[in-house]
């Protein structure tokens, strides 16, 4: 995306991160915070993908994934109605209630 390749090519990229780094600690937030830049683009899969990634994050196990608990807040405050509306139905897809949801993100 940087780099100004076709949307398509930037949702294959993201598409291998999901493959070959699924549950990599290091890699999971900041590819969820990309996947929200580029939502739109994402089939239902790698938007479910999304969710996941930003697990740790919304329920955050140490104070690093805490911090950027504020940073993942603003960027879905900075979405649409509709990316927001979609995000929660994710969400909620991966086991979140809607309170959690509420009270954590605020929407």
């Amino acid at each position: 995306l940087v780099m100004d390749q076709p949307i398509k090519q930037v949702v294959e990229s993201f598409k291998l991160s999901v493959l070959t780094g699924p549950n990599e600690a290091s890699i999971m937030p900041e590819r969820g915070i990309f996947g929200i830049s580029i939502w739109d683009s994402l089939p239902q899969d790698l938007k479910s993908r999304v969710a996941v990634d930003l697990g740790p994050i919304i329920s955050p196990r140490t104070p690093a994934e805490g911090e950027m608990g504020g940073k993942v807040r603003a960027i879905i405050w900075g979405e649409t109605d509709r990316v927001r509306n979609e995000l929660r139905e994710v969400f909620l897809a991966t086991g979140l209630s809607r309170q959690e949801i509420e009270q954590k993100l605020g929407f």
